[in-house]
Order: structure tokens, then sequence, then C-alpha cells
């Protein structure tokens, strides 16, 4: 069988052992799909915002200006 998905998101990691930290986590591995290499996980398009809010209260990432606005190469929708 063949997929194609108009919306990929990836998650990208520098090395495995961060990836299945992340996977781990409670509330981030959740809104990670799956494993595509060690260091690439497929991410539903509806649930960036759920992961990037997850990884946000894991400590994972700061709040910033830019989380509040697309950067430039983002389309909005």
């Amino acid at each position: 069988m063949i997929r194609l998905h108009k919306h990929a998101v990836f998650l990208v990691v520098s090395d495995g052992e961060a990836l299945a930290e992340l996977i781990a986590t409670q509330g981030v591995g959740s809104a990670i799909g799956p494993k595509l290499s060690p260091t690439v996980a497929w991410v539903d398009h509806r649930r960036v915002e759920a992961l990037r809010e997850a990884l946000r209260q894991a400590g994972y990432l700061a709040r910033s200006r830019t989380d509040e606005t697309p950067d430039a190469g983002e389309s909005g929708g």
C-alpha cells in the first residue's frame, strides 16, 4: 500500500536516545506518531500544537515570542 500525506510533519532529533526519551515522556509521547527512523518520527499535523505544548510542559521548549507567530517558511493553513 502507498500513502501520500498532504500535511506531513516530522519530529527530527539529534540522536536516537533523544527520540526514545521524548516518546517515553508522559504527555509528549502520546502526541508523537510512529518512528520512521531512530531520529525521525511522524507527527499528525493536527497534533503539532498539542506536541509543542507537551514539550513546553515537560521543559523541552521554552515559550518564546517566535512561538506565537509562524516562521516565514510555514504556511498558515
